[in-house]
Protein backbone atom coordinates (compact mmCIF):
# COMPACT_ATOMS: atom_id res chain seq x y z
CA UNK A 1 0.00 0.00 0.00
CA UNK A 2 1.46 3.39 -1.02
CA UNK A 3 1.45 6.29 1.41
CA UNK A 4 -0.43 9.50 0.66
CA UNK A 5 1.78 11.78 -1.46
CA UNK A 6 4.41 11.67 1.25
CA UNK A 7 7.96 12.65 0.40
CA UNK A 8 9.40 10.17 2.88
CA UNK A 9 7.80 6.76 2.65
CA UNK A 10 9.40 5.44 5.80
CA UNK A 11 10.23 1.84 6.49
CA UNK A 12 8.47 -0.93 4.56
CA UNK A 13 6.43 -3.16 6.86
CA UNK A 14 6.66 -6.33 4.84
CA UNK A 15 4.06 -8.57 6.40
CA UNK A 16 1.09 -7.19 8.30
CA UNK A 17 -1.62 -9.80 8.86
CA UNK A 18 -5.20 -8.54 9.01
CA UNK A 19 -7.64 -11.09 10.42
CA UNK A 20 -11.29 -10.44 9.68
CA UNK A 21 -13.20 -11.75 12.67
CA UNK A 22 -16.80 -12.75 12.22
CA UNK A 23 -19.32 -12.68 15.03
CA UNK A 24 -18.89 -14.62 18.23
CA UNK A 25 -20.26 -18.12 18.54
CA UNK A 26 -22.24 -19.46 21.52
CA UNK A 27 -19.05 -19.99 23.57
CA UNK A 28 -17.97 -16.37 23.11
CA UNK A 29 -15.11 -17.20 20.75
CA UNK A 30 -14.53 -15.18 17.58
CA UNK A 31 -14.10 -17.05 14.34
CA UNK A 32 -11.56 -15.95 11.71
CA UNK A 33 -13.40 -15.59 8.43
CA UNK A 34 -10.43 -14.59 6.31
CA UNK A 35 -6.89 -13.30 6.65
CA UNK A 36 -5.23 -10.68 4.45
CA UNK A 37 -1.48 -10.05 4.26
CA UNK A 38 -0.46 -6.45 3.49
CA UNK A 39 2.74 -4.59 2.73
CA UNK A 40 2.69 -0.96 3.78
CA UNK A 41 4.99 1.90 4.71
CA UNK A 42 5.26 3.41 8.17
CA UNK A 43 4.08 6.77 6.79
CA UNK A 44 0.72 5.25 5.82
CA UNK A 45 -2.11 6.82 7.83
CA UNK A 46 -4.82 4.95 9.69
CA UNK A 47 -7.44 6.26 7.24
CA UNK A 48 -5.51 4.89 4.23
CA UNK A 49 -5.14 1.51 5.93
CA UNK A 50 -8.80 1.42 6.96
CA UNK A 51 -9.95 2.46 3.49
CA UNK A 52 -7.85 -0.23 1.78
CA UNK A 53 -8.95 -3.00 4.17
CA UNK A 54 -12.61 -2.00 3.81
CA UNK A 55 -12.30 -2.24 0.00
CA UNK A 56 -10.82 -5.74 0.29
CA UNK A 57 -13.57 -6.85 2.68
CA UNK A 58 -16.40 -5.15 0.81
CA UNK A 59 -17.42 -2.91 3.73
CA UNK A 60 -17.77 0.84 4.06
CA UNK A 61 -14.93 2.31 6.17
CA UNK A 62 -17.35 3.55 8.84
CA UNK A 63 -18.48 -0.04 9.50
CA UNK A 64 -14.92 -1.31 10.01
CA UNK A 65 -13.35 -1.50 13.45
CA UNK A 66 -9.62 -2.28 13.70
CA UNK A 67 -7.93 -3.71 16.79
CA UNK A 68 -4.18 -3.18 16.84
CA UNK A 69 -1.62 -5.13 18.92
CA UNK A 70 -2.06 -4.34 22.60
CA UNK A 71 -5.88 -4.31 22.29
CA UNK A 72 -5.85 -0.74 20.90
CA UNK A 73 -9.09 0.23 19.18
CA UNK A 74 -8.90 3.70 17.64
CA UNK A 75 -11.65 6.25 17.07
CA UNK A 76 -12.53 8.09 13.88
CA UNK A 77 -10.72 11.17 15.16
CA UNK A 78 -7.44 9.20 15.00
CA UNK A 79 -7.50 8.75 11.22
CA UNK A 80 -4.45 11.03 10.76
CA UNK A 81 -2.14 8.86 12.87
CA UNK A 82 0.50 7.00 10.86
CA UNK A 83 1.75 3.46 11.42
CA UNK A 84 5.01 4.62 12.97
CA UNK A 85 3.12 6.55 15.67
CA UNK A 86 1.06 3.42 16.36
CA UNK A 87 4.25 1.39 16.81
CA UNK A 88 3.28 -1.14 14.14
CA UNK A 89 6.07 -3.59 13.25
CA UNK A 90 6.61 -6.41 10.78
CA UNK A 91 4.52 -9.55 11.38
CA UNK A 92 2.04 -7.72 13.63
CA UNK A 93 -1.56 -8.85 13.52
CA UNK A 94 -4.55 -6.54 13.22
CA UNK A 95 -8.06 -7.79 13.94
CA UNK A 96 -10.82 -6.32 11.81
CA UNK A 97 -14.49 -6.50 12.77
CA UNK A 98 -17.71 -5.22 11.35
CA UNK A 99 -18.85 -2.50 13.72
CA UNK A 100 -22.53 -2.24 14.49
CA UNK A 101 -23.68 1.31 13.95
CA UNK A 102 -27.27 2.05 14.84
CA UNK A 103 -28.47 4.61 12.35
CA UNK A 104 -31.79 6.31 12.97
CA UNK A 105 -33.14 7.16 9.53
CA UNK A 106 -36.68 8.50 9.81
CA UNK A 107 -39.17 7.43 7.17
CA UNK A 108 -41.21 10.09 5.43
CA UNK A 109 -44.12 9.90 3.04
CA UNK A 110 -43.19 10.68 -0.55
CA UNK A 111 -46.63 10.56 -2.19
CA UNK A 112 -49.86 12.21 -1.13
CA UNK A 113 -52.39 9.41 -0.68
CA UNK A 114 -55.35 11.41 -2.03
CA UNK A 115 -53.83 13.01 -5.13
CA UNK A 116 -51.02 10.52 -5.80
CA UNK A 117 -48.68 13.50 -6.36
CA UNK A 118 -45.24 13.90 -4.84
CA UNK A 119 -45.17 15.86 -1.62
CA UNK A 120 -43.25 19.18 -1.77
CA UNK A 121 -40.37 17.83 0.32
CA UNK A 122 -40.01 14.80 -1.99
CA UNK A 123 -39.55 16.85 -5.18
Amino acid sequence: MRPHRSILKGELLDRIVVKYMSQKNVWGEEKVERAIILKLYTSCTLWELKNEISKLLGLAPKYLELEFPGKKILDDRDHGIDMQQLGLRKNDQIKARKASINENIPQAKLVDEETQWLLPRAE
